[in-house]
């Protein structure tokens, strides 16, 4: 009788350590297969993030949702993450990423370039970070252009020039600078994309592209 029983306890036994060892295989395997989700989600993160900030390209890994009947702005959708390519008739023609909850907008932010000029001599680095990306809407009297660049251009200059700054509108695509605009009070719509600091030759530079003129 006794070694009936110790003979089932340790078929009890073996059978607890055997499910034990089958559910720690599961366990592991799950495992795996969630760090392997991780790492492809990630690689496919940078990448489109990459393509998509650095060089306006892509989507590649994201699935186009919506088409805006604005001109053509397209919503794409990929794993965390949401592209909107904004592409109005005149407006805005930058793209933007972010997460699932990022919205579509269209209304820029009005600024005047004596604001961006002491904000950027305040503090270029920050300044830069928060208007990088950002629709901008800028009402001015317009300096000059340079047709072979199609690019306008207009001046803020303070009196010490020490925080004198230069903005260059590159014209959005279609969208040509005219001469006969110079002097006049102007609207630029466009995306600010790059910023220099002042030189002893050249003052402080903010670079707006795919810009339009009203």
């Amino acid at each position: 009788m006794n070694l009936f029983k110790k003979s089932q306890d340790d078929t009890t036994k073996i059978n607890e350590i055997t499910f034990q060892s089958n559910n720690e295989k599961i366990i592991l395997k799950i495992i795996n297969v969630l760090i392997i989700i991780i790492i492809i989600v990630t690689i496919v993160n940078t990448i489109d993030s990459i393509c998509v900030k650095k060089y306006n390209k892509g989507p590649y890994f994201a699935i186009p949702f919506t088409t805006y009947n604005d001109g053509g702005t397209k919503v794409y959708y990929g794993l965390g993450y949401k592209v909107i390519k904004y592409n109005q008739t005149q407006g805005r023609r930058d793209t933007q990423m972010g997460s699932w909850f990022l919205r579509y907008s269209t209304s820029p932010t009005s600024v005047e370039p004596i604001d961006l000029a002491l904000e950027f001599r305040d503090n270029p680095d920050k300044s830069y970070d928060k208007y990088k990306g950002r629709f901008l809407k800028i009402t001015a009297k317009l300096d000059e252009v340079d047709l072979d660049a199609n690019e306008a251009i207009i001046k803020y200059t303070d009196k010490d020039e020490k925080y004198t700054l230069e903005i260059i509108c590159k014209m959005a695509k279609g969208e040509d600078v005219i001469n006969n605009i110079v002097g006049t009070d102007v609207v630029v719509l466009g995306t600010v994309d790059k910023y220099s600091v002042q030189t002893k030759t050249s003052p402080n530079k903010l670079i707006i592209k795919d810009a339009f003129i009203g």
